[in-house]
């Protein structure tokens, strides 16, 4: 393909060779000696592993391991991710928390949460919704930061509305309320990704999920689609 382009452009044409590790010298040697004998202008060759860290071929599994933070990193946000926003009825009326997770794995990454128009601190919300976000990305398990957020002092105003009969979300104060919604949300989310890798026709291999024709199936719009024969499940 590069020879048949080459022909008709004056400036050399990029092209990278990526060789497994087991390539040998001859293999190398015929590369540059069939690009020498079609004219090609340049090449470039890698053998897997020649550049540690730069150039990998055929390492599936590499690809798939968790990235590790290390103390003092924070995750950088997605440019985009799936999302739902649930109501909570609170002693000092309703807030809206919005929890944002990865579309392919289900794993919660952010959260944001506003008050309703019927009262409740704005700035409380907001800080609570920026920390809960900062420790996700900064690698703190969502365990602990329902256990922090569950283990605070009871609010007298909810405690209160409860005491009038109001119908409340679960807890004894917003961040507490806040904690239960996060937990349910993340056991809600795993049953689903779960159900997903329960499907018909798919094989569970290293954390990929694959179709029966072998290829690697794609999440779309809730549904498991394989873009090589076709199948849909959802």
């Amino acid at each position: 393909m590069q020879a048949e382009i080459q022909k008709h452009v004056d400036n050399a044409v990029s092209k990278t060779i990526n060789l497994p590790g087991a390539a040998t010298t001859e293999d190398i040697e015929t590369c540059y000696r069939m690009a020498y004998r079609l004219g090609l202008k340049g090449i470039t060759v890698f053998r897997d592993g020649c550049k540690e860290g730069t150039v990998t071929v055929g390492r599936r599994e590499d690809a798939l391991e968790k990235f590790v933070l290390r103390r003092g990193e924070i995750l950088p946000r997605p440019v985009s991710a799936h999302g739902m926003t649930h109501r909570l009825d609170t002693g000092c009326g309703k807030l809206y928390l919005t929890v944002n997770y990865q579309p392919d794995s289900g794993e919660i990454l952010e959260t944001f949460i506003t008050t309703g128009s019927d009262g409740g601190c704005l700035v409380y919300t907001e800080a609570t919704s920026r920390l809960i976000s900062l420790a996700i990305r900064g690698g703190i398990s969502l365990e602990e930061i329902v256990e922090q957020l569950q283990g605070t002092h009871s609010c007298p105003s909810y405690m209160l509305a409860k005491g009038k009969g109001k119908n409340l979300s679960q807890g004894r104060s917003c961040a507490s309320a806040i904690a239960y919604k996060i937990a349910a949300i993340k056991a809600e989310l795993k049953k689903q990704f779960s159900d997903y890798n329960n499907v018909a026709g798919e094989i569970l291999v290293d954390d990929s999920l694959l179709c029966e024709c072998g290829e690697k199936l794609e999440r779309a719009e809730g549904c498991l689609i394989c873009r090589s024969c076709g199948l849909s499940k959802c």
